[in-house]
């Protein structure tokens, strides 16, 4: 048994090490710019079953195969996008997940903030009203979308 230790110990360390975060998806074409260039959208901390699925037509499979690698935080040139965002609820046995496409401008140099949530309105068949809304990091102004009520 103790070999199996000595063994297993160093796998573990070493599959630990290889949970670093993903770098941002990089939704624009051409070379690495500075972030100070480049908008960058994440999804805010408070949404934590929220996730961006395609940003601009990546990550869409069926018009452009592209993947894309982290929907928790994309960073992209500044102007208009238009993203789909996923937010899902899980309460015991219920799984729901909503979908909401969003259309918003950003600015260089800023750090936006997606939120979600999924308000459960009736458990059979499980349905419910999916929200998404953009801010500012640092300022609760929505820039984009529409929170609830």
């Amino acid at each position: 048994m103790m070999k199996l230790g000595r063994l297993l110990t160093p796998l573990l360390f070493s599959l630990l090490a290889g949970c670093a975060a993903l770098p941002p998806s990089k939704a624009y074409d051409g070379p690495v710019r500075d972030v100070r260039e480049l908008a960058v959208i994440k999804i805010s901390p408070e949404s934590s079953a929220t996730i961006i699925t395609v940003f601009d037509g990546r990550g869409d499979r069926f018009s452009r195969p592209e993947p894309l690698p982290n929907g928790l935080e994309v960073i992209a040139l500044p102007g208009k996008h238009t993203m789909h965002v996923r937010v899902s609820h899980f309460d015991g046995g219920l799984s729901l997940h909503g979908f909401k496409k969003i259309t918003f401008d950003t600015e260089a140099g800023r750090t936006y903030l997606v939120h979600g949530q999924l308000k459960v309105t009736q458990l059979k068949p499980p349905m419910g009203i999916t929200s998404v809304w953009l801010t500012v990091e640092g300022s609760d102004q929505v820039v984009a979308g529409t929170s609830p009520p």
